[in-house]
């Protein structure tokens, strides 16, 4: 699987145990990732993404283009712009916001209301609790 180049971050938010490799730039892969279920992955896509599946992948995926977490970030004082590379991290507001996501996919004409807040309390969960930048907590990088 592969996203190319975007100016945004990918998260993915694991409803089943999956084990992948990120696929490097070279065609190398690392060393294969156990994701169990209930944990997410976000990684910023300016240069691409692309991994190697070792398992079947039952998931949520999103991309966030960085001008959605840049109008989401206004609405908060000082707060980040920009989101820190998650891998394989539990995050209990993100599981309770993806199992209320669910059941709108399997809805025929589901909500775009409810679906726009859902995205947006998403982002601003995001940039609250990972973001990168400015902001009363200091961050560190992790991959």
């Amino acid at each position: 699987m592969s996203l190319p180049a975007a100016d945004a971050h990918f998260l993915m938010l694991y409803l089943e145990s999956a084990a992948h490799a990120d696929i490097l730039s070279d065609g190398s892969h690392t060393k294969v990732r156990d994701y169990p279920a209930g944990s997410v992955c976000l990684v910023d896509l300016s240069a691409g993404a692309a991994i190697r599946l070792y398992s079947r992948l039952h998931s949520l995926s999103f991309v966030l283009p960085r001008r959605l977490l840049a109008e989401v970030s206004q609405h908060s004082s000082n707060g980040p712009t920009d989101l820190r590379c998650l891998r394989g991290a539990f995050d209990p507001v993100l599981s309770s916001l993806s199992a209320a996501l669910l059941p709108l996919f399997w809805k025929r004409g589901g909500s775009d209301a409810l679906l726009r807040h859902l995205a947006l309390a998403i982002c601003a969960h995001l940039l609250h609790e990972h973001g990168d930048g400015p902001g009363p907590r200091s961050r560190s990088h992790f991959q």
